[in-house]
């Protein structure tokens, strides 16, 4: 039987699809090579669905008054690949992770932080907002975004 494999990308801004594609396909390929060499064959094989909302939510983000350099994203995710594709299986781990380059996830560790906090004052919708501005859009039933 066929599988398919659908890939789902997060929130906040993204490069085009071709480059998301192309880093995640490529990263896939290279660790499942790498550890499971065996399972590659069947990885090719199978059919595979890319969800692609990132023109959405760039064209969202930016009209909040964000900035994004889609060729810097672009630059920095090639040389993390590139960084991350000299590991070994034992040598990838959690802390060789966090200190890669761009991996900054400050406003996340207090959004979690600060949610349960916050909760019972009702403060969360507005941590949301603050932190994630496409993630607020996204719960606004009166939106289109979601």
């Amino acid at each position: 039987m066929n599988k398919t494999i659908i890939f789902v990308h997060g929130r906040h801004f993204k490069p085009d699809e071709k480059h998301l594609w192309a880093f995640w396909n490529s990263a896939l390929q290279h660790g499942i090579n790498r550890d499971r060499p065996g399972m590659l064959k069947r990885y090719k094989k199978a059919k595979k669905e890319f969800v692609y909302f990132g023109d959405i939510s760039n064209r969202y983000l930016r009209s909040t008054g964000e900035k994004y350099d889609a060729n810097a994203d672009v630059q920095s995710r090639k040389q993390t690949f590139i960084t991350l594709s000299a590991y070994s299986a034992n040598q990838f781990t959690k802390a060789t992770y966090k200190k890669l380059p761009g991996k900054t996830s400050y406003k996340e560790f207090f959004a979690d932080v600060g949610a349960s906090v916050s909760g019972p004052f009702r403060l969360t919708e507005g941590l949301v907002t603050l932190v994630a501005p496409d993630m607020r859009e996204y719960w606004n039933f009166d939106s289109e975004f979601g």
